[in-house]
């Protein structure tokens, strides 16, 4: 059927800008490129004198309804049919697989018969013909049924099942699963493909119709010249022979017999004469919500007079101010005496000035106006539109007005219609126009390209004018109407005809590509990525070449100059080769050794001479007394010789005789077994003290262990909720005390374990030690004396001049400049520091004791309380690791502050950052997310409270309630509900600004947002608060007064100084009395109930978001980043403890069993074990179990039950996690200062300018 025959009849020939069905191409080349390769079978012919010639911008195509659907496929399968002897299922199948394509299953059949029928899901046909058949002793393998009599099913695949089975499963497939092209077999591995007649025979009458609708759907699918009408509930389909490579020059546009108009392309709304690729860049530039901040501004404009807010309820752009009679254009905002004339200039966009368009931000600013410009226009025609068509649903009712107002017939008055049409189309087409235009590079096609659009637009301003005005004076406008609509058709056909000429002629030129859907080069061209990429190259290139590159030829230089040779005689593990050595180490008693460093090729004999007068530990960067203490010896020791030239008999204790193989990294100890003793040699990986790792019994502390007293030096002020958990926390530790008091059996510690700590420390200095021995064993060997050469004289001259040249330099800077500097500095952070304190004392301070403090009630005044103890206590943690320099690094006591001043930066980094980036969206979109909060606040709070409340009010759920209480508790509520909206409508305007203002926080950190909407939170939700401690009051004092009645009906009395219920006897008419009142409460209870549920639901929803919130801030604020990196990194800086691991002894000591018949050797290896996940999240799960334990404990539900007040849970509590790396008592500004100017005490080591062979004290304090 053609689709011009049904639509738009009320349309004349030569206005009718709608195009029919089957219609011819004028443009042969074009025309040739739109045919299909092959011709429809199905179609429908006009005569072509009757014809309307076809419009340049209108394609061929055909409307096929379901019938002709079905038609057209068995047409198909008769022709297949035929040719190749199937029968017609089986065909049907071939093409379905074959996606309907008869040339390529002709071709691939006669090629290959049985490979295209096993792919299809055909196969070999079985010997007999399948049928419905009952056979003897058969057994369903789907249900296991072998009921006599049974009848079964099998295709030609000879898989046989019962019909029910088979029935279910087809039922599923189709009615479920929408299958009907595809269903195979049953048994699982079979793809034989069920046909039509197998199908009909085992399905009942309304499956079989929708399997044939399926299959229809299916064939519609698969062509790719035909496609559904997205209208709703059409059943009719589109055959148009445009490809998808034309569609970046022609707009195929089609129209259904149901009259919906849509593009084939995309299958959108009819979107003439823009492109589908310009269309989708389009759309999704508009949901861009940066490129629309202003988009509000398309519904509500202000009058250019008055600054009236006015919004647009009709078509027509023509506006007039009510309150100030001011005539404007709605478009443009112009006055509207100017539009009609030759000065009219509404729909085109002026370009700026050069001037402007040099600087960066005014060429943006020009883009976004530019953009602005064009979308205001498009959805003005946009909501034009859906007005009109509006008031097309009403042109009925007004010609009907019309007919009884001026005598007319009902022919007479189709002009409405008409108009009607016309103007919805013409609005469709001048909102797409605008889309268009934005693309469209300027020159002189496009300024006739706009020439067309203002006739079009002022055609259409004009109808709809008249269209609006009232029905009395319509019959008089008749004329003018029916000529200003075949006017407007006239424009709408020269506009589209004309675009779509130079659309196929390949005349327009685009901004974009409209070839390919390039939306990330659209984005960076928008956004300038290419110029900020360009930008931030160049930078980091600079940075190279100016800082990185000379320091790194600085570098390489002094390496050259002075050299640094590899350790002599040292390495981190036991010697792979058959050197001589001597064995260094700690003696911890006579069979007990612990080796530091083996010196290869040193005699035993100079190395004992050399420890005893100190030569080897000389040039020690700090006193070696602090290493003797902290390992428990007063002097290294020789233990022993490594593969010696020479070997004695007998077993020495006091020299060690070791061996080493390069086949095995594990040493021999040499010790026959005459002497009874057995040799254990415990290895380790020696920790690096550089690296700061370190081996300990106890696991790091991540927190600061100086809790006892609250973050503001006082003790913890706790809430009623919290006094039972710090009353236990108090108790526990005297309890385990008088525990252990009680003890009967006590573990008394063992020479091994009291001497653990001692051996871990000779570990963590035994690098160190080694490094040090090693640097100086140089001095035990024999040394060459020569003289210097000339030409090392002249080197040796050169570098000392460099050197002191150098030497005056660093002295001048030392002297003069970095005093000043650091002086500076130490004054400007003194003042920021008081600064810091004097706001830290009012967030502080509190009216009583017994009163919270600020930080205690705001979770911005709470963070903003860390942030600032975190700026105090830096510079304390930054001298603390500053005094590592004046140690060995083998001492371990300042890792965990290392640890957790580097976390505490990171976290604060990171939170900048974050804050950055939102800070930025929240400036951008201000306005959207303060009307968003808005909405949800005003949705949920205001409203939706309202609504609950009116359906508390009216018997809800089907429950009965006390009509009267209810009306009365709800009138009171609902008016403090309406008090509190007017109250929030005033404060209105002002959220863009806090939501501003929150934006502007963000760049302190994410954490400023997040706690600041904590606030926001809390302020707005106030009236909640009331009315859930109003409720909880009224229902507890209700259910109070019920216990007691009830007590008084039993002769009881609750006794309240002895806090217990006695028996009590009460007279008549008090029982009477009792009586009444316990069956009124009693009775009123429900509709209190349900009230108090309502807002305790409400009160804690609020209270699990702000607890969400805050456990996101505590996430901000505490968590073990830098931990968590060095534990994937190197976990050996984390210890958690130690472990023994015993190697495999026989393996290991078999290279060594000829050296006289030794026992075996045990060798274990000790590790040290990392932190454990649940140690660094330790606070994590303190807090969770605190949570956990406040708001779900049973006295707390039964504060719900009862509507006895519900705590919050302390903020002391929740936010101790955040406090846990901050000190107890801060430093005051006075103890910061004199920390940050004193000096550090100078410990000169004696050793280090002194000749070899004297013995002084080590140690010498100025």
């Amino acid at each position: 059927m053609d689709s011009d025959d049904e639509f738009m009849s009320g349309l004349s020939s030569q206005d009718e800008d709608d195009f029919g069905a089957a219609q011819e191409s004028d443009d042969g080349s074009l025309g040739d490129e739109f045919d299909d390769e092959e011709e429809p079978d199905v179609g429908f012919s006009q005569d072509k004198d009757l014809k309307p010639t076809r419009k340049s911008y209108e394609v061929e195509y055909n409307v096929f309804s379901p019938t002709d659907i079905q038609l057209h496929q068995d047409k198909q399968i008769d022709e297949v049919s035929a040719i190749l002897g199937q029968p017609s299922e089986a065909s049907a199948i071939l093409l379905r697989h074959l996606r309907w394509n008869k040339e390529r299953l002709i071709e691939a059949y006669m090629d290959k018969p049985d490979t295209i029928l096993e792919a299809a899901g055909l196969g070999p046909d079985a010997a007999q013909t399948p049928t419905t058949k009952v056979i003897r002793g058969f057994t369903c393998d789907i249900c296991c049924e072998d009921t006599p009599g049974l009848e079964t099913y099998a295709l030609k695949c000879g898989h046989r099942y019962c019909t029910d089975c088979y029935r279910q499963y087809l039922a599923q497939k189709i009615k479920d699963e929408g299958e009907a092209a595809r269903i195979q077999c049953p048994t699982r591995g079979c793809h034989r493909i069920v046909d039509a007649k197998s199908l009909d025979l085992l399905v009942a009458a309304e499956l079989r119709s929708r399997y044939q609708v399926l299959l229809t759907r299916t064939y519609v699918d698969d062509k790719e010249n035909l496609k559904w009408c997205p209208a709703p509930n059409c059943e009719y389909a589109i055959e148009c022979g445009v490809k998808k490579k034309d569609l970046s020059r022609i707009v195929p546009t089609v129209a259904c017999s149901c009259k919906h108009r849509f593009c084939f392309g995309c299958t959108l709304s009819d979107h003439q004469p823009a492109p589908c690729s310009l269309v989708k860049q389009w759309v999704k530039k508009c949901e861009d919500d940066s490129e629309t901040a202003n988009w509000i501004s398309a519904n509500t404009k202000e009058c250019p007079k008055c600054s009236s807010t006015i919004e647009k309820n009709g078509g027509c752009n023509h506006m007039t101010c009510r309150k100030c009679k001011h005539e404007f254009c709605w478009m443009c905002m112009g006055l509207w005496s100017e539009h009609g004339t030759s000065w009219y200039n509404c729909n085109r966009f002026e370009e700026k000035s050069g001037t402007d368009g040099r600087d960066a931000q005014a060429k943006s600013r020009q883009s976004l106006e530019r953009y602005l410009h064009y979308y205001n226009r498009y959805a003005n025609h946009e909501q034009s539109a859906k007005l009109d068509k509006d008031l097309y649903l009403k042109t009925e009712r007004k010609m009907m007005n019309l007919q009884t107002a001026s005598g007319m017939s009902w022919i007479e008055v189709q002009f409405l219609e008409t108009a009607s049409q016309a103007l919805q189309q013409c609005r469709q087409t001048l909102k797409w126009t605008y889309a268009f235009a934005y693309y469209l590079q300027r020159n002189n096609l496009t300024e006739i390209f706009e020439d067309n659009q203002k006739d079009l637009e002022m055609a259409v301003e004009g109808l709809s004018e008249m269209f609006e005005k009232p029905t009395t004076e319509l019959a008089a406008l008749k004329v003018d109407m029916m000529d200003k609509t075949s006017y407007c058709n006239k424009r709408r056909v020269i506009l589209l005809d004309d675009t779509a000429q130079n659309l196929k002629a390949g005349v327009w030129k685009f901004n974009v590509d409209i070839g390919a859907y390039r939306l990330i080069s659209i984005f960076a061209a928008d956004h300038g990525v290419v110029t900020r990429a360009a930008g931030g190259f160049t930078l980091l290139s600079l940075v190279f070449f100016l800082l990185i590159l000379p320091i790194e030829r600085l570098a390489a230089h002094e390496t050259n100059d002075h050299p640094r040779s590899a350790i002599d005689g040292i390495s981190a593990h036991v010697p792979r080769n058959k050197g001589q050595g001597t064995i260094i180490g700690w003696r911890n008693s006579p069979l007990d050794v612990f080796v530091v460093a083996i010196l290869q090729d040193v005699e035993a004999r100079k190395v004992e001479s050399a420890l005893r007068v100190g030569t080897l530990v000389r040039d020690s960067p700090h006193p070696m007394r602090q290493i003797y203490d902290l390992c428990g010896n007063s002097s290294l020791h020789v233990l022993g010789s490594v593969n010696p030239t020479v070997a004695t008999g007998s077993f020495n204790p006091n020299h060690l005789l070791a061996y080493t193989e390069a086949s095995s990294p594990f040493p021999s100890v040499f010790c026959p077994k005459t002497c009874n003793v057995s040799v254990q040699v415990i290895m380790f990986d020696r920790p690096s003290p550089r690296q700061m790792q370190y081996m300990s019994l106890d696991p790091i502390s991540l927190v600061l262990g100086d809790k006892n007293l609250g973050s503001d030096g006082a003790p913890h002020k706790l809430g009623n909720g919290d006094l039972d958990t710090e009353t236990e926390s108090i108790d526990t530790p005297r309890l385990v005390k008088k525990l252990q008091l009680h003890t009967v059996i006590r573990h008394a510690l063992s020479q091994k374990e009291v001497m653990l700590p001692t051996i871990l420390a000779q570990i963590n200095c035994s690098s160190e030690l080694a490094k040090l021995l090693a640097r100086n064993s140089y001095l035990l060997r024999t040394r060459q004396k020569r003289s210097l050469s000339v030409s090392e004289k002249v080197v040796e001259s050169a570098t000392t001049v460099r050197d002191y040249i150098i030497d005056v330099a660093w002295r001048i800077i030392t002297i003069w400049v970095w005093p000043l500097l650091s002086r500076t500095f130490l004054m400007a952070l003194i003042f920021h520091r008081t600064v810091a304190e004097v706001i830290l004392r009012v967030l502080e301070w509190r009216p009583r004791p017994d009163r919270a403090a600020l930080k205690d009630i705001s979770a911005t005044a709470q963070q903003v309380d860390i942030r600032l103890q975190q700026f105090c206590y830096w510079p304390m943690q930054y001298l603390t690791l500053r005094k590592r320099k004046d140690d060995w690094e083998s001492i371990t006591d300042r890792h965990p502050d290392y640890i957790r001043f580097f976390n505490s930066l990171w976290l604060v980094a990171n939170d900048v950052i974050i804050g950055i980036a939102l800070g930025s969206y929240i400036i951008d979109n201000a306005a959207w997310v303060a009307w968003q909060i808005n909405t949800v606040l005003m949705g949920w709070t205001v409203e939706g409270l309202r609504d609950m409340i009116l359906w508390l009010m009216d018997w809800p759920a089907g429950l009965k309630l006390n009509t009267e209480l209810a009306i009365f508790l709800g009138d009171l509520f609902l008016w403090v509900i309406d008090l509190w909206k007017e109250c929030v409508i005033g404060l209105q305007p002002l959220l863009p600004h806090v939501i501003y203002f929150i934006g502007f926080s963000s760049f302190a950190g994410a954490t400023m947002p997040i706690s600041m909407f904590s606030d926001l939170l809390s302020l707005l939700t106030v009236h909640i608060y009331c009315f859930y401690t109003a409720s909880a009051r009224i229902f507890h004092w209700q259910l109070t007064i019920i216990m007691s009645l009830f007590h008084l009906f039993r002769g009881k009395k609750h006794n309240v100084l002895r806090n217990r219920i006695d028996s009590c006897d009460y007279d008549l008419d008090q029982l009477l009395l009792g009586t009444i009142l316990f069956t009124l409460l009693f009775f009123l209870l429900p509709t209190v109930a349900v009230f108090y549920l309502t807002f305790t639901s409400a009160r804690m929803a609020i209270i699990f978001l702000k607890a969400a919130l805050d456990t996101s801030l505590a996430c901000l604020n505490h968590f073990p980043l830098f931990a968590l990196m060095l534990r994937v990194k190197d976990s050996r800086r984390l210890p958690g403890g130690i472990c023994f691991e015993l190697r495999d002894t026989p393996s290991v000591s078999s290279p060594f069993n000829d050296l006289n018949d030794a026992p075996p050797t045990s060798y274990i290896m000790l590790k040290s074990v990392p932190l454990s996940l649940r140690a660094m999240f330790n606070q994590y799960f303190q807090l969770g179990h605190r949570i956990h334990k406040h708001y779900f404990s049973p006295s707390v539900i039964l504060c719900l039950v009862t509507g006895q007040f519900l705590p919050p849970i302390h903020r002391k509590s929740l936010y101790s996690l955040q406090y846990s790396m901050l000190p107890a008592q801060r430093a005051g500004v006075l103890e910061a200062w004199k920390r940050l100017t004193e000096q550090s005490p100078a410990i000169r080591n004696t050793f280090a300018k002194l000749p070899n062979g004297i013995s002084v004290q080590r140690v010498r304090r100025p």
